[in-house]
């Protein structure tokens, strides 16, 4: 099996939008996608990559596994395309049918955007409908003008990762190291969703001893109105 690992860190895509749409470059996330018993892809925020990095390395070599670790920071680079219109837009530059049914929340899939091969992840962290595209980094100047040549018919802005994270804590996401650090458990932080239910997991004794003895705090959003 292989583990692909990216670190979200592109010099070209770093100031990126605002408006009805935006391309953003994301920082304060992990996620991971199952690439049909091929592996997986895993995407570590930068602040955290080395975090992330040694965790999976150790446990690895703990566990003895037979797996390959790669890091393709270096390969790749990383546009996102959020906000209500992102679909419209994308439709014209992708070879993919983009709808609901054929391309649900959170799943992945290789397409090719303006003739490039890419990979676009159904993902966002600002409560819009957005994609992210995965993008080998000689082709990233490519894709981009394409994506910015038809943005301007959905008013396509660029931003910085600092409007992101704060579109991103407004919609109710924690951010790495400002909302969460390491001493905090998934239901101190609201994030008990994240952890199964059933068969084991690393970190689920202390998980269920917390459980029984209940939580003395709780991460809450305030929406103040004024």
């Amino acid at each position: 099996m292989k583990l692909a690992l990216y670190r979200v860190a592109c010099p070209f895509c770093q100031q990126h939008a605002a408006g009805n749409e935006f391309l953003s470059h994301k920082k304060n996330c992990s996620f991971r996608f199952d690439l049909h018993g091929r592996g997986f892809y895993i995407v570590a925020g930068g602040a955290s990559a080395a975090h992330t990095w040694a965790h999976i390395h150790t446990v690895l070599s703990h566990e003895d596994f037979k797996v390959a670790l790669t890091d393709l920071t270096d390969k790749m680079g990383i546009l996102s395309i959020q906000g209500p219109n992102s679909r419209s837009l994308l439709e014209n530059v992708v070879d993919t049918d983009l709808s609901e049914e054929a391309f649900p929340y959170s799943s992945t899939k290789l397409v090719r955007v303006a003739g490039k091969l890419c990979r676009a992840l159904r993902i966002s962290f600002v409560g819009e409908l957005g994609w992210e595209l995965h993008i080998p980094w000689d082709s990233c100047k490519h894709v981009y003008k394409a994506i910015w040549e038809q943005g301007k018919k959905h008013g396509l802005r660029n931003v910085g990762f600092r409007a992101l994270y704060s579109l991103s804590s407004e919609v109710g996401n924690h951010l790495w190291n400002v909302d969460l650090r390491m001493d905090d458990n998934p239901l101190e932080a609201g994030l008990e969703f994240t952890c199964r239910n059933h068969g084991e997991y690393l970190g689920k004794k202390a998980l269920d001893i917390i459980k029984k003895k209940g939580v003395n705090k709780r991460m809450v959003f305030l929406q103040l109105e004024e």
